[in-house]
């Protein structure tokens, strides 16, 4: 098996390429659905954005305030994105791959969404972020950067704007004991490189239980950088009551996953517009 493949640990060793339920293609039914939920939440006044926060330690510049999605390369700082760019473009020289960090910023969330505990909008966020398989860590407004502050530096102190009470910095992410404080609501994942890579790689021979070397051959890719965003959108929506469990994200997702027929017509799909655009 390639050394990438979840093999060990899943209750389908014999899923062929290009990885079944693991595959990084799969983004494709997430990125529909969430797509969906971010019209209905534009409706309400909520906008979900994201940008390519870093490359291969190349890190994007400025604040995210805005859509990157009609750009090209999703950044804030063009300049930034170019090299981007080039690192992608060396470690692809190199039969390398490289990862990266992702950052989602969710606009106009009412304050009041999540539930305490195990039902926080962290929670929920999380759980359908970590659907996709290449994503190992989330973060949320400060993150693991707060653990290196004092309270006095951490805290977000309250003040009054246009008459509603507000906060003067924005450390918590918009979020506060699993319930969206009325800030924008701020995380960021990181994606891990693409494990595809064309360089010789150790693994185990099935047949003779013996270690061996194994090169890929064909189109490679060189980081999963999916819209997050949309995952973000369900998230909101399913605390801010839009739409019905029964047609829910999740829901939806898993359908397509679990339901054979569903499942392998939307994989021959994919595998068919894969190998039209593979050099």
């Amino acid at each position: 098996p390639f050394p990438f493949h979840p093999f060990l640990a899943s209750e389908y060793p014999k899923i062929e390429y290009p990885g079944g339920h693991f595959s990084g293609r799969l983004t494709a039914p997430l990125c529909i659905a969430g797509g969906i939920c971010m019209q209905l939440l534009a409706r309400e006044g909520i906008a979900v954005v994201s940008r390519i926060a870093s490359i291969a330690g190349v890190c994007d510049e400025g604040e995210l305030i805005s859509s990157t999605a009609d750009k090209e390369f999703p950044v804030v700082n063009d300049a930034c994105g170019e090299k981007m760019r080039a690192a992608i473009a060396q470690a692809r020289e190199e039969g390398d791959s490289v990862g990266g960090v992702i950052e989602c910023a969710v606009f106009g969330a009412p304050a009041g969404l999540g539930d305490p505990m195990f039902g926080g909008m962290e929670n929920r966020i999380a759980a359908i972020v970590f659907g996709i398989p290449a994503v190992k860590g989330v973060e949320f407004g400060e993150g693991f950067g707060a653990a290196r502050l004092r309270g006095s530096e951490n805290n977000d102190g309250f003040c009054v704007r246009d008459g509603k009470i507000s906060t003067l910095t924005n450390h918590c992410g918009g979020i506060l004991g699993g319930i969206t404080n009325g800030m924008p609501l701020r995380f960021r994942a990181a994606v891990k490189p693409t494990p595809s890579i064309f360089r010789p790689q150790r693994s185990v021979n099935l047949e003779t239980m013996e270690e061996t070397t194994l090169q890929i051959q064909g189109a490679q890719n060189m980081g999963h950088m999916a819209q997050f965003h949309a995952l973000a959108a369900d998230a909101v929506a399913d605390h801010h009551g839009i739409g019905h469990r029964r047609f829910s994200f999740q829901f939806c997702v898993q359908r397509i996953l679990y339901n054979h027929w569903l499942y392998y017509i939307f994989q021959l799909i994919i595998c068919q517009h894969y190998s039209q655009n593979s050099p």
